[in-house]
């Protein structure tokens, strides 16, 4: 859109198209598919992956351990038995640093991810409520000095920190071949671990939350994931209408999710009971046990999204996800807080010289645009007036 790249669908779309979802999912404020009050796309799934934990309940009863951890210190607790009763055989955890960070940070305060950018580079970790930096935030370093405890207990698998081990492929085989018994992983990595070994014990599970109760969940601030879309450039938009309105029906996603089996479709799952299995049933579960809606700026201004994609790209380098990666691999020496705080100071200053310039370009944005005070991360987010469907 910003390009001039996508037309409009405003004049195309009928009712009978948006009648085949639930109420409210086409609401412009939550939609994702919005540009203001302009439809310029059409879904493809529901918005919303997860980090669920992923646990092999076999051997965490092999050594005493009574289900998979809900708190933080049972988290901890459960790694060092495994590791320790094992004699190093099995480890308990194995850090996939990016999806952990986005999981567990998001249950000891409001979400610092929901801000946007590439999740493998950790976001800038600002705080929606304040428009301010907080990696030096209380819940990030009590996050960090957890895990560094269980980095100097031995609880987390050797060799995590190479860059060939923080791909997905390497904690798959992990978990298939009982070489760890948890990590967090994405919402659709279940399946590529089964097809490693059909018969593994696997639990999908609500990552654990601090031991003094949740204080957020992880978060999606639009109800899809915008995927067709009509060039602007076409000349043939009405028959390109045509092929949006038929991969809209439930027919067509019906049959994508019957191939592709990527959880979740664009349309509620209940929709293909009869060809959902006990994995996705349970996946969805999981989601609505630990996701919530988030505000986005892009709710106040339709500059902010190129006001935010700028911020992303000028934030302080190490990222943090380059410094969970560091305090995790140096637990004795690495000072995270002391780093965490340095970049908080220099990313504010990235994020005012960010915004001053596009005030200056006479974008519609300003400080407040990326502020919201009134936000409950424990709580569903919506513009006024806007009720967020419960089905996605």
């Amino acid at each position: 859109y910003v390009r001039g790249w996508e037309a409009s669908l405003q004049e195309y779309v009928t009712d009978d198209f948006m009648s085949r979802w639930p109420k409210n999912s086409f609401e412009p404020g939550i939609s994702g598919l919005h540009v203001g009050d302009e439809l310029y796309a059409t879904p493809f799934g529901s918005n919303g992956a997860i980090f669920p934990l992923l646990t092999n309940v076999e051997l965490l009863d092999k050594y005493g351990i009574d289900g998979p951890p809900k708190t933080w210190s049972e988290f901890e607790d459960a790694g060092a038995k495994i590791s320790t009763d094992s004699k190093g055989k099995v480890r308990g955890f194995y850090p996939v640093v990016h999806y952990m960070l986005a999981a567990m940070q998001a249950t000891a305060g409001p979400d610092l991810m929901a801000s946007g950018g590439d999740i493998k580079q950790g976001g800038t970790a600002i705080n929606l409520k304040t428009g301010r930096s907080e990696a030096a935030s209380e819940q990030m370093v009590s996050l960090a000095k957890l895990l560094q405890r269980m980095s100097k207990n031995d609880s987390l698998i050797r060799g995590w920190e190479g860059e060939q081990a923080q791909l997905d492929p390497a904690f798959w085989k992990a978990l298939a071949q009982e070489r760890v018994a948890m990590a967090i992983g994405s919402n659709w990595h279940y399946r590529e671990i089964l097809r490693l070994r059909k018969d593994l014990p696997l639990s999908i599970d609500p990552v654990p939350v601090p031991d003094d109760g949740r204080k957020g969940y992880q978060t999606k601030a639009f109800v899809f994931l915008p995927y067709w879309h009509i060039s602007a450039k076409s000349k043939k938009k009405k028959q390109a209408w045509k092929l949006l309105d038929l991969m809209g029906t439930p027919e067509h996603v019906l049959a994508w999710y019957k191939i592709s089996k990527r959880n979740p479709p664009a349309f509620p799952l209940a929709e293909f009971e009869e060809f959902t299995d006990k994995w996705d049933k349970r996946m969805l579960e999981v989601k609505k046990d630990t996701m919530r809606f988030a505000p986005n700026a892009t709710m106040k201004s339709i500059d902010a999204a190129a006001v935010q994609a700028e911020m992303q790209s000028k934030a302080p380098t190490p990222t943090v996800v380059e410094m969970f990666a560091e305090a995790l691999s140096k637990p004795t020496s690495y000072d995270y807080e002391a780093k965490a705080a340095a970049y908080d100071e220099q990313n504010d200053k990235t994020i005012a010289e960010v915004i001053k310039k596009a005030e200056d370009d006479d974008k519609k944005v300003s400080a407040d645009t990326f502020k919201f005070p009134d936000w409950d991360p424990l709580e569903n987010y919506a513009p006024e007036g806007v009720t967020v469907p419960t089905w996605s």
